[in-house]
């Protein structure tokens, strides 16, 4: 039997028993021995499969399936892509799987099986409360739409010489040095139109394409100087005419070595690397770049943002006739996550309102999202603002690092009273073990203008906001 098939089986039979029984099983000695025998019998076997003698009596969970699954955990340590076990050598075909289709087990069982590259979460953990803690991987069911890419190692961040798996003990990956760039200036950098349907009010929002073509050459200029390895720019910054200068600057710069080795060049309108809809309705979609312009990740919107009225009147939007109405994001909604495997981790995007629902934030958790890129057009970052609420959250429930983007767009021309933040890190600090509860104040910091108070709005948006992620 094929173990990670079997793993995938005997999870879903043990996976709504109490976590205190669980617990109680697994302090049963026989279960060690078991889990022991297993893990050793796979690896001797030539072929890497799992005797049926293990699953004969079915799968009513009891302790004994406890034992298997652990033992199956175990085998799985052969299998990671950080570790060179000699006596895993006849389970290299799960890696081939895993290198080719984003997850261990095969078209026998639904959904996915994939590493789990932190054990524990923002808070102390010592006794497991569900079958999750006390396993080193993660079993995704096919109903949440959650889909992952492997890497090719030419495509992946710089080798960090070190791998968060080294120290089982510490919850945190290797750092990324990482920029963010504001890109819009000012108001008219967006288009902002009105749709109004039978029943219902709908708005556009879109980059002027004329004006911020114009400034790729020098944001990218910028980036390069930044020393950073990740850049991302914030959401309504992207349209396919934008996309494909970013491409074309990219692919023409004298060191194609030099600079970020991934750009998520914003979000917007974009029809290219998609499904189109029936209608007029247009993706706000994500594009992560590597450095010779091609896509490593696409992810569409997920929810729409509501535009109040009085939100409309301090942003200073004139959108249709007045006076202003209640308006939804006339947009096509995605209905999955897409994430891709890094040596760093795993990373995913949230464009913006999608981070604030509790059901898409759930997804992040079920997949074990290490890495959660937030582009947002939003009011200046507050402190204790939406988006930190939101980002602490999976900070202290899954280990999730998250990093949100803002532009200028709204904050020059409505706050300008005082320089707005526009990068937002919430994230697990370096070396943080599970043995305590984490603080607001380690977990959060705002990022704001590099230059001088005063300067001016197009130089203060190609200005990166640089950090170590």
């Amino acid at each position: 039997m094929d173990p990670a098939d079997a793993y995938v089986r005997l999870y879903d039979a043990l996976n709504l028993t109490a976590g205190s029984d669980l617990d109680d099983w697994d302090q049963e000695p026989g279960v060690d021995e078991i889990a022991l025998r297993v893990c050793a019998e796979i690896l001797d076997d030539p072929d890497g499969q799992l005797r049926d003698k293990w699953v004969e009596s079915g799968l009513a969970p009891r302790p004994e399936l406890l034992g298997v699954l652990l033992g199956l955990d175990l085998v799985m340590e052969a299998v990671h892509p950080n570790t060179d076990f000699l006596d895993g050598r006849s389970l290299d075909y799960l890696r081939t799987r895993l290198e080719m289709f984003g997850r261990l087990n095969s078209d026998e069982t639904y959904g996915a099986l994939l590493f789990r590259h932190r054990h524990g979460a923002g808070r102390p953990f010592h006794v497991p409360q569900k079958l999750d803690d006390l396993l080193s991987l993660i079993r995704i069911p096919a109903s949440s739409n959650i889909h992952v890419d492997v890497l090719r190692e030419a495509d992946d961040l710089p080798d960090p010489g070190l791998h968060p798996e080294d120290d089982p003990s510490v919850m945190t990956s290797p750092r990324i040095e990482l920029a963010q760039l504001p890109f819009l200036a000012e108001a008219n950098d967006l288009i902002w139109e009105a749709r109004s349907l039978r029943k219902r009010n709908y708005y556009t929002v879109q980059p002027d394409s004329s004006r911020m073509k114009a400034h790729i050459s020098a944001a990218l200029a910028a980036l390069d100087d930044s020393g950073a390895s990740l850049a991302f720019l914030p959401e309504a910054s992207l349209d396919d005419d934008i996309l494909t200068a970013w491409r074309d600057a990219l692919r023409t710069r004298p060191d194609p070595t030099a600079g970020p080795t991934w750009l998520m060049v914003g979000t917007g309108p974009v029809l290219a690397h998609g499904t189109r809809s029936s209608r007029d309705r247009r993706p706000n979609r994500a594009v992560l770049l590597n450095r010779r312009g091609d896509p490593l990740l696409i992810q569409d919107k997920q929810r729409g943002f509501t535009l109040t009225p009085k939100q409309q009147n301090d942003y200073g939007l004139r959108i249709g006739e007045p006076p202003p109405v209640m308006r939804g994001e006339y947009h096509v909604q995605a209905t999955g996550l897409s994430l891709i495997e890094s040596r760093y981790g795993r990373f995913g995007i949230h464009i913006c309102e999608d981070v604030g629902w509790h059901e898409m934030r759930g997804a992040v958790i079920a997949a074990g999202v290490t890495h959660l890129l937030v582009p947002v057009l939003a009011a200046p970052i507050a402190d204790q603002g939406w988006q930190e609420q939101a980002a602490m959250d999976l900070v202290k429930e899954a280990g999730t690092d998250v990093a949100v983007s803002n532009g200028l767009a709204i904050a020059r021309t409505t706050y300008e009273h005082e320089p707005a933040t526009t990068l937002l890190l919430i994230k697990v600090p370096p070396d943080h073990t599970d043995d305590r509860y984490l603080s607001r104040d380690e977990m959060v910091s705002g990022h704001r203008s590099p230059l001088d108070a005063g300067a001016e709005a197009r130089a203060d948006a190609l200005a990166p906001r640089r950090t170590t992620w």
